[in-house]
């Protein structure tokens, strides 16, 4: 709901202001796993929670830092939080519509 929304939109800002902060963007990350876990079990209420909430944004921007940084298994762990949100079944991009 709101709430989640809320949660979401704000890390989605810290992820902006901690630009080159290693330490900053590993704790981020533990948070983002948390989210990827819970689209994983959610699947589409979750995900679409995620895509309101500025998560695809935010995991390509830490992707970015990380990259910027050469951190190698940061950049590889984005990455594949990035992956398993938006290649899941249940994501609307990948959908294959029924021909009613």
């Amino acid at each position: 709901g709101a709430e989640e929304r809320d949660l979401l939109s704000a890390a989605s800002e810290l992820v902006g202001r901690v630009a080159g902060d290693a330490t900053s963007a590993h704790h981020l990350g533990r948070f983002y796993t948390a989210v990827t876990r819970a689209c994983e079990i959610g699947g589409y209420t979750e995900i679409m929670a995620a895509e309101r909430g500025g998560v695809k944004t935010a995991l390509e921007k830490l992707l970015r830092d990380a990259d910027e940084r050469d951190d190698a298994p940061a950049k590889k762990a984005f990455g594949e939080l990035h992956r398993i949100i938006y290649r899941h079944p249940d994501h609307p991009d990948n959908q294959v519509p029924n021909g009613d």
